[in-house]
């Protein structure tokens, strides 16, 4: 393990000393394929995560490919270090297709190769091009290497009708088999002892078994926000009195404009909520590639005057503040941070039975659920917390709850912090398996075992006929 000054962990809210934080500081190295400027779910909780990290008093800094010649090479975001390393580039942007990808590899494997003695564990923040030369750095130095996987497969069944122009994707597995070249041998690097996969939800471990990544290599452990962060909105929205007959109802859907999100889906279910709740209107609160074919399907669906297209949102606690209802109708899903966000909030959420989501919501209680692909099935739930006023209170009420118990950012990165701990622990960043310490194998057992504490508990609050849904 590198040498680090040693600095007390603090709580990510109080700055106080977290109970049962006694690990000394780790060295981490966040690697990703995309970062800021470019905006996306994985680029904004990776710096949440890291600025969250530094303040518990460990070391972290992010590795990312420098896609724009224009970008600095170094710079500090928000305290947090950022390194970009490019390659090839063309018409002031990085080729990352065909035979030039190499380049890039080539050089991210000899940073992390020459920094080896700057970090104790790296972290592949999501599956991608860095996952290759993450593997064979790992391979040559002998340090841990923890890949997230932030994504399970689509449903088979084939594009419904309505989504003319709109393209299928796929769990990150499916995703690295079909964009990269040598996948396999990928794959098969990762498969090695000193990686460790973390899988966001349940239908993702069952993704990774499917794909033949073996299960003690797999570590469950979601996503967590700032519960407190969201306490005022939750408040107000407490405290906010039924809306009065002609008062236009929002409900809004915070998401990239995608196939993989479903807004096809939701517009033509909003067809149907529409005549039964004549001053319900549509927030889509995204940009993406799908804009164009989505707003052309609202004016053919006769609803545009009832849809807004709101691009990107900076505020998105005023939005939950002053809607009324949250939906978020995917196909499919790693483990959605807008839907942990809306219930923090103290939002009436309606999602898709899909891998997170059904990890998160309580069925009926802290939440509504319905089948992928069911546009009528959405347009009954959102009638419901539209028009049932005591209804939509309680699922509020219990939304919060149930995020703030099992899903808060605090006990989510105590988890992150024992994994990383008990991997320097257990001699994997130095010596070969056969003589690790007796004292680095009780650490690493320990850490499995809280980990095992907190997703059972998950696990048990969800009734038993949703742990093992098959993928539709």
């Amino acid at each position: 393990m590198s040498a680090h000054p040693k600095a007390p962990a603090r709580d990510t809210i109080s700055g106080r000393p977290p109970s049962g934080e006694r690990s000394s500081p780790v060295s981490l190295l966040l690697l990703t394929d995309q970062f800021l400027p470019i905006v996306g779910g994985t680029e904004v909780t990776t710096l949440r995560e890291a600025k969250a990290l530094r303040l518990r008093g460990h070391q972290v800094r992010v590795l990312t490919l420098r896609h724009n010649p224009r970008w600095p090479r170094v710079e500090e975001m928000e305290g947090v270090p950022v390194q970009r390393i490019g390659g090839f580039f063309w018409r002031g942007r990085l080729r990352v297709r065909f035979g030039v990808t190499w380049l890039a590899e080539a050089l991210v494997w000899l940073e992390l190769v020459r920094t080896r003695h700057t970090y104790d564990v790296a972290l592949v923040r999501q599956l991608g091009r860095l996952a290759r030369p993450a593997a064979l750095a790992s391979l040559v130095t002998g340090k841990p290497l923890v890949v997230r996987i932030a994504c399970a497969s689509a449903p088979s069944r084939g594009a419904p009708r309505q989504a003319r122009g709109l393209h299928r994707g796929g769990g990150d597995v499916d995703l690295l088999r079909r964009r990269q070249y040598l996948a396999p041998l990928t794959l098969q690097l990762l498969r090695a002892p000193r990686v460790r996969w973390l899988a966001l939800s349940t239908r993702i471990r069952e993704h990774l078994i499917d794909a033949g990544c073996s299960a003690g290599q797999i570590t469950q452990l979601p996503n967590g926000i700032d519960t407190s962060a969201y306490l005022d909105v939750a408040a107000r929205r407490a405290g906010r009195p039924p809306a009065a007959p002609g008062d236009v109802l929002t409900v809004v859907c915070p998401a990239r404009l995608s196939y993989q999100k479903g807004q096809d889906v939701l517009l033509t279910a909003w067809c149907t909520v529409r005549k039964r709740v004549p001053t319900a209107r549509l927030v889509l609160a995204g940009d993406g590639p799908q804009r164009p074919q989505l707003e052309l399907l609202a004016a053919e669906l006769g609803i545009a005057d009832a849809v807004e297209f709101a691009g990107l949102v900076g505020d998105l606690q005023a939005l939950f503040a002053a809607a009324h209802g949250f939906v978020l109708p995917s196909r499919y899903e790693g483990m959605p941070n807008a839907l942990l966000e809306a219930m923090a909030a103290g939002m009436p959420c309606v999602a898709t039975r899909v891998s997170g989501s059904e990890d998160i919501i309580i069925e009926n209680e802290s939440g509504l659920l319905v089948s992928p692909e069911d546009p009528a099935a959405l347009a009954g739930a959102l009638v419901t917390i539209l028009t049932d006023h005591e209804r939509a209170s309680s699922l509020g009420r219990e939304a919060r709850a149930r995020v703030v118990r099992c899903f808060d950012q605090r006990r989510v990165l105590d988890e992150s912090i024992r994994l990383y701990s008990s991997l320097v622990r257990s001699g994997d960043s130095g010596p070969p398996r056969a003589t690790r310490s007796r004292r680095g194998a009780r650490g690493s057992r320990a850490a499995s075992a809280s980990m095992r504490a907190l997703m059972d508990e998950v696990a048990m609050s969800i009734p038993r006929g949703r742990q093992a849904q098959p993928t539709e």
